[in-house]
């Protein structure tokens, strides 16, 4: 994510680059997959496997309540699992899959909701775990899989048709020149102050700072709307969302103010979008887009999931996190990788490009819409997934044996499990609806339905499905 070339300036390669972009590939997505699995010892036999499976089900890791089973189509999970907003849109996701075309495999595994991703060392040993970003790159730990923001697929595909609708209504050339973002500046100061669990006053300091990196970004980027307002429109929705770091009271050697950072973080006001929360759709509005790290930790934003779609030019601040499909982007050919230094040049760069080349880089925007992000292409990418992971670990041999089934549910300790079930739903487990300022439509992110279940019932499930096919009591 900070590519040389993108801290070089002059930017007059941009023109090439965008002429000789090679034809659209998906391959190094899967090929960092594959390697994510590889450090992870591989099983093979069916005895292995019942030993695998069975360790993962009786070891519950902490207090995460982490281990998901999708059996027969069905997602079983802690409902303790459930208590987390992100953990439900995950769970919502995977039993989508099957309306997308994708019938998930019978698998188990571990996810971990977190931005920063999962590096806890002695982990690595056995079980692989599922995760949304890796904060310092590919060589942390864990296996990535999509963010819980694309929720239901379904609703997500929805959220998209009105996304590409407006960006087809909205021509490039007519659209603001400006970049875009719009989201929260947040500012841990009272959490130094208050946070009593995190230690003594320089601790907490300490811990805060290096949590800082995100809100750091999105001050740098907004600074730049007070120093250069004809081209940079960066903005957060609300004067509540919008209290940067008070760098007197507490400042970070690693993220101190310049000029423009200190002068913004003294008028919060002045960043503040006056006309409140912005629609995905509207969006479409301009001719470049701005992600931005996220502001809890400076990992991965959910922002940026809808952009590609946008019709737009995409910058990306950058930094060293990586979601799933990072291996695929490249900067000048599917983006602009930009940091505060470099964004107004990338802008000025941008605009001198021939017609042609300007659209090579939307147009590849877009295909990581369409082949990546889209419903279709998320549903892809958790089927193959879950082939790796059960061919890494012969996981089939027993999941979907049903004799082999009812042996490991028999045998396997549940008693730290609170099991529910959450079955595959005809609609869309998240609806939306008009309403707010400008008809914004917003998605409900109630719990999905689930219905208390245990080990027992799916090993008796199993168990008459063995005598079924005429194998006995297993």
């Amino acid at each position: 994510m900070r590519p040389a070339a993108s801290r070089a300036a002059p930017w007059l390669w941009l023109a090439a680059a965008a002429r000789v972009a090679s034809p659209f590939s998906t391959r190094a997505m899967y090929a960092e997959l594959d390697r994510s699995l590889e450090r992870y010892a591989a099983v093979e036999s069916a005895d292995a496997a019942f030993a695998y499976l069975k360790d993962l089900i009786e070891r519950p890791e902490h207090s995460y309540h982490n281990t998901l089973f999708v059996l027969d189509g069905v997602v079983y999970c802690d409902r303790r699992f459930l208590a987390t907003d992100k953990n439900n849109k995950h769970v919502a996701m995977v039993g989508s899959l099957a309306a997308l075309g994708v019938d998930p495999p019978n698998v188990v595994y571990r996810f971990i909701y977190g931005a920063e991703g999962y590096n806890k060392g002695d982990a690595l040993a056995r079980h692989p775990v599922l995760v949304i970003a890796k904060y310092d790159g590919y060589g942390d730990a864990g296996v990535l899989a999509p963010n819980p923001y694309f929720l239901d697929l379904r609703a997500w595909d929805e959220e998209r048709r009105r996304i590409l609708a407006k960006a087809h209504a909205r021509p490039y050339g007519g659209r603001d020149g400006r970049v875009f973002w719009r989201g929260e500046i947040a500012s841990h100061d009272s959490d130094v102050e208050t946070r009593a669990d995190h230690g003594t006053a320089a601790e907490r300091a300490a811990f805060f700072c290096a949590e800082e990196g995100g809100n750091y970004a999105r001050l740098q980027a907004a600074s730049l709307t007070l120093a250069a307002p004809a081209k940079v429109d960066v903005r957060c929705v609300s004067r509540h969302s919008c209290r940067p770091r008070d760098a007197a009271r507490h400042p970070c050697a690693a993220y101190p103010y310049d000029g423009d950072m200190a002068r913004a973080a003294n008028r919060p006001k002045d960043l503040v979008d006056r006309g409140g929360f912005v629609d995905l759709p509207e969006y479409t509005r301009y001719q470049k887009v701005l992600n931005l790290p996220g502001k809890t930790t400076g990992s991965y934003s959910r922002n940026l999931n809808h952009l590609w779609a946008l019709g737009a030019v995409v910058l990306l601040w950058e930094a060293n996190y990586v979601e799933w499909y990072y291996p695929l982007l490249a900067h000048g050919e599917t983006h602009l990788a930009v940091n505060k230094s470099s964004l107004l040049a990338a802008l000025d760069a941008i605009d001198a490009l021939p017609d042609a080349n300007r659209t090579a880089l939307r147009v590849r925007a877009k295909e990581i819409d369409d082949r990546v992000v889209s419903g279709k292409g998320i549903a892809a990418y958790f089927g193959a997934l879950f082939d790796r992971l059960r061919a890494r670990f012969s996981l089939g041999a027993v999941l979907d044996d049903p004799c082999a089934r009812a042996r490991l549910f028999r045998a396997a300790n549940c008693s730290a499990l609170d099991l529910v079930a959450v079955a595959p739903a005809a609609e869309s487990f998240f609806k939306s609806w008009p309403g707010g300022p400008g008809h914004m439509r917003r998605l409900d992110a109630a719990r999905v339905p689930a219905a208390p279940t245990d080990c027992n019932a799916i090993y008796k499930r199993a168990r008459d499905a063995c005598a079924a096919a005429g194998r006995g009591d297993p």
